[in-house]
């Protein structure tokens, strides 16, 4: 019995300061989760700010990107196609588009307030491809 006793007893503290160890562990991984989610709490509000301050400055600049997530205007791509006629009465005219109906009614329309005789097939339409 005594012979048992002198093996169970390191056993027992053995497994305590191992339980007391994990805790230990748990705890300081606890605290490293906490201070790491405080962290990006913080990024995520530099983040925001950062960006509310290039809109303002973009907005002074009097030009207007298209931020990832954000809602916004994307002049480079609002006119892709063009159209072009040569009239006798209204000269040259030239009109842009979204779509290529788009800028032949816009061209035909600037030729007849020009005064000029205009038609879709004298109209000369490309895409332009940015």
């Amino acid at each position: 019995m005594k012979r048992l006793f002198s093996v169970l007893l390191p056993f027992l503290l053995l497994c305590g300061s191992v339980s007391a160890n994990t805790s230990q562990v748990e705890k300081a991984t606890h605290e490293e989760v906490l201070a790491l989610k405080q962290e990006v709490r913080l990024l995520r509000s530099d983040i925001a700010q950062l960006e509310r301050l290039m809109v303002e400055l973009i907005a002074k600049q009097g030009t207007i990107i298209n931020l990832p997530g954000r809602p916004g205007k994307d002049d480079s791509r609002d006119n892709i196609w063009g159209c072009y006629i040569d009239d006798l009465n209204a000269g040259g005219v030239f009109g842009t588009g979204r779509t290529e109906a788009e800028a032949k009614g816009k061209t035909l329309a600037k030729c007849k307030e020009k005064g000029g005789i205009c038609f879709t097939t004298r109209l000369e339409c490309s895409k332009d491809d940015v």
